[in-house]
């Protein structure tokens, strides 16, 4: 299974065709979550490495998306 990171066009350059335009597709979902949440690219990077650094601010995140999943229910 290749990496796919989205800001590094090189690499999903290196993918073949079809491989390709599903991670194109994929990361051009992925911006349009981030950005339609209040979010840039750049502050959802920060917080994801944040997060995996930080097990308390990985915890709290759990807890946000626990709170928004009980209340969509």
């Amino acid at each position: 299974m290749p990496r796919v990171v989205c800001n590094e066009t090189r690499e999903i350059n290196r993918l073949s065709g079809n491989v390709r335009g599903i991670a194109v597709n994929y990361c051009q979902q992925a911006k349009k979550i981030i950005e339609s949440n209040g979010l840039t690219v750049a502050r959802f990077n920060q917080l994801t490495l944040l997060q995996q650094a930080n097990p308390a601010v990985k915890q709290r995140i759990q807890a946000e998306l626990l709170r928004q999943q009980q209340a969509g229910n």
